[in-house]
Formats: structure tokens, sequence, C-alpha cells
């Protein structure tokens, strides 16, 4: 199903930069810098900005990505039409790169390039995929792949040196249940620590070694929500779990259903209007 929800790190917001993650920026930063710098304002559940993703997993599965695909529970997703991966492409000299990316929709937005040596890159569905294999559109073609964790521990959850995981290849990580109790330990406490904390508000620190919550040391803990994890079909520009972790179930405002109005943001009014989108329903 595609769900509408409240962004899970829309909790707490800067000021001077509300379209910044918060967290992002002090992942790379550090708090103490970004917390002196600027105005930091905290947002209730109901007053954060409303994403809309694909559930991938249901509270109790266990969801892992290889090679880009989802894996839920070991068996590998049915892809949405709407799936898009990165792609670079290498056009011959004579094709105009314009003529191109108008024959596929490509928004100009979402085209990195190389004009030097008529590089290109820019997401694909599986039929735009093809339609560039079967034209004389390209030299070379070649899908995106992230298999470097180093670069990713800042941005992939749960931002963590001993989890080495890419937007690519990604897990296993089990999704909680709402009376599930685990044994929490030193290395596991990252994935667990924001739901502990900031969704169901205990505190949380180590010591010796030792976890203690609300003061007391824990060795177990039992959750009182569910959770799920959520992907965007365009999975190289997505702002999803694999960013911030789990969705809990009282962020979650309901089912999309329908479109009810596509604008193209390259062109003005009323060519902006893409009524072959409008009154759709969303599958």
């Amino acid at each position: 199903d595609i769900i509408v929800f409240n962004y899970p790190e829309g909790d707490t917001v800067i000021r001077e930069l509300p379209e910044k993650s918060y967290y992002n920026l002090c992942r790379q930063y550090g708090h103490q810098q970004i917390n002196s710098k600027y105005d930091i304002l905290y947002r209730p559940v109901d007053k954060r900005d409303n994403y809309i993703k694909r559930v991938i997993a249901l509270p109790g599965d266990t969801v892992k990505i290889l090679s880009g695909l989802s894996y839920v529970n070991r068996i590998h997703e049915k892809k949405p039409d709407g799936l898009q991966y990165k792609y670079s492409v290498k056009i011959p000299d004579n094709v105009e790169a314009s003529e191109m990316f108008e024959k596929l929709d490509i928004s100009p937005y979402d085209i990195d390039s190389n004009k030097y040596n008529s590089v290109y890159e820019f997401p694909l569905t599986s039929k735009k995929y093809h339609t560039i294999l079967d034209s004389s559109y390209f030299k070379a073609i070649v899908r995106y792949e992230n298999i470097d964790p180093i670069e990713s521990k800042k941005q992939i959850f749960p931002f963590n040196k001993n989890f080495t995981w890419t937007e690519d290849n990604y897990g296993p990580l089990y999704v909680p249940f709402k009376g599930m109790t685990i044994f929490i330990t030193p290395e596991n406490l990252p994935l667990y620590h924001r739901i502990i904390t900031a969704y169901e508000g205990n505190s949380v620190y180590v010591k010796n070694n030792l976890i203690y919550i609300n003061g007391y040391v824990e060795q177990t803990y039992t959750f009182k929500m569910n959770y799920y994890f959520v992907l965007g079909d365009n999975r190289h520009n997505s702002n999803d779990s694999r960013y911030w972790g789990y969705v809990p179930e009282d962020h979650i405002i309901g089912k999309a259903k329908m479109v009810w109005l596509s604008l193209d943001k390259n062109k003005n009014f009323p060519r902006n209007i893409r009524w072959n989108r409008m009154l759709k329903r969303i599958y």
C-alpha cells in the first residue's frame, strides 16, 4: 500500500533552513555547532510535513535490499510500475540531449550531466529503460549501484560504522511490533535508539557497556507501538526509511488513493497541468 504519514524526522527543524534535515546537518557538523548557530523549533506529530511512500515491510517483517531490489521475509518484492533506478547514459555526438529528455518525459531537475563527455545521469522506469535500448539515443547505459558503505554511514540509517549498509544494499532489518520484547545490546541499540527515545518517550544512555533506560540498567525492551518500513518508487532519489528508519503507527494518516492534481514544475500555467495524470488511482 502507498500511505501518507507525518515525516518522522520532522519533529525538529531549523527556522532559517526549514527545507534541510536537522538530523542530517547534526550528523555532518555536530549538534553543538548547529544548535548554537541556528534557531531550533520543535513540532508535534500532526504539525510535521506530510510524506507519501510505499509500505514495503509490516510490523514483524524482515526487510533486506540487494542490488536495489527489496526482499521481505526472503521473498523479493513485486516491482511497481513506477519503480525507478538511476542510470548513467552516454549519448552519441549526433543526438540532441533535450530531444531525448522530452521524449522520455525526464525533468531537468532529475538530470546530472557531464556535457564534456556526453554522459548524463537520470532515473528511468523499466519501460523508459527499454525505450532507450530500442532507440539510437545511447552508446552505453549503466545502472547506478552504491557499494560504498563508508560514504553512506552518515546518511543511511542507523548511521553507525558497524552497519555497512547503503541505499542499494541494506539490512537485514527486523521491523518491531507492539508488545515485542528484544534483548538490547550496545551493538543493536543504534537500530532502536530513536524508537525508545523519540517515539516512545524514554531516556537512554550507555555506560561501562551497560544500557540505562530511564536511569535503570536494562537488558530487554518491549515496544509500545507497531512500526513500518517504507520506500519511494524512485529508489535513488527518495527520502525514505533507508535514511531515517521506521514509521511509527501514530504518524500514519491513511492510504493514498488518487492523484487529484499533477503539475509540471518546468512549465508555466496552464501548460504545467499534466491532464494525463490527474484523477488517476494510485497503485
